[in-house]
């Protein structure tokens, strides 16, 4: 686990999830291989000295059979005279298991040999193999990074094109509230301007009306005034004619010369006095409600 924490650290960083566990399995897959070729490395070994002791041992047992075969020798050739045709059967018997145990020591090698060159042909056969497809796979990978690589530059790129456009439009967002900014300073002030002067045309309205107030209010008492006095002149007129009818009962009451004159212009002046006083009392209640 730790040697695969260290291979998958020694990947490269923008490998996919998918690359990167094909990476991880091959390596995994390529320390198993190495790993079972120590191993057999080590059973060659152990067979190279089981070899080596089957060779002493087939040596010792040739050099025990030649020795017993000279003293079988010997032996016969000093008693020959006396027992020409007799021979030892135990020594005979000593001879053949000695020569079966070395045939098949002999065997066991043979077959131990076979079996670990067999072995060792597999194993070799296998990680050729494992190496083949790791150089695919590496390959694979390769090319899956190249494509991530240049997948990332283009997106860095959009990026880039995207932050410079959104700058652009940054900058031009922010010209806008500048300009909205002086604009609506620039309403507030014309607003500020038009409230200053609407109050200023209240008040001078304000005061325009209180003068025509007391001016209408000045002229309705005068016109008070002259209809009182028109009021005084007629009663009088009545009076004289009155006098002037109790003079002259018969004929028709009626002013002559300065009077006629006088009549006429105070009743002129009385109706002249009644439309301006007319006048001003609709512009006082239009003023007052």
């Amino acid at each position: 686990m730790t040697a695969m924490a260290q291979d998958a650290d020694a990947l490269p960083p923008d490998l996919s999830e998918t690359a990167l566990t094909q990476a991880l399995e091959d390596r995994f897959h390529q320390e198993i291989v190495e790993a079972a070729l120590g191993i057999v490395g080590q059973y060659l070994d152990r067979v190279e000295v089981a070899r080596s002791e089957a060779e002493a041992r087939h040596a010792a047992l040739e050099e025990q059979v030649r020795q017993t075969l000279a003293a079988a020798t010997a032996d016969q050739d000093g008693e020959a005279e006396s027992r020409p045709e007799s021979s030892d059967p135990s020594l005979t018997a000593q001879v053949a298991a000695l020569q079966q145990e070395l045939e098949a020591a002999g065997r066991m090698l043979a077959e131990s040999e076979a079996h670990a060159e067999a072995r060792l042909a597999a194993l070799e056969q296998e990680r050729a193999e494992t190496a083949k497809a790791l150089g695919a796979n590496e390959a694979r990978a390769a090319a899956q990074t190249q494509a991530l690589r240049q997948e990332l530059e283009a997106a860095g790129r959009m990026l880039a094109e995207s932050e410079a456009s959104a700058g652009a439009r940054i900058t031009a967002l922010q010209q806008e509230c500048e300009d909205a900014a002086k604009a609506l300073a620039a309403g507030e002030a014309r607003a500020a301007a038009q409230a200053q002067a609407m109050r200023q045309e209240r008040e001078d309205a304000a005061k325009a009306l209180a003068t025509s107030e007391e001016h209408a209010a000045a002229q309705g008492r005068r016109a008070e005034e002259t209809q009182s006095r028109l009021q005084e002149a007629l009663v009088e007129l009545a009076a004289l004619r009155q006098q002037a009818s109790s003079r002259s009962p018969a004929s028709e009451p009626q002013a002559v010369g300065p009077d006629a004159e006088l009549v006429a212009s105070l009743r002129a002046q009385n109706a002249k006095l009644q439309a301006q006083l007319a006048k001003f009392q609709e512009i006082w209640e239009r003023v007052n409600g």
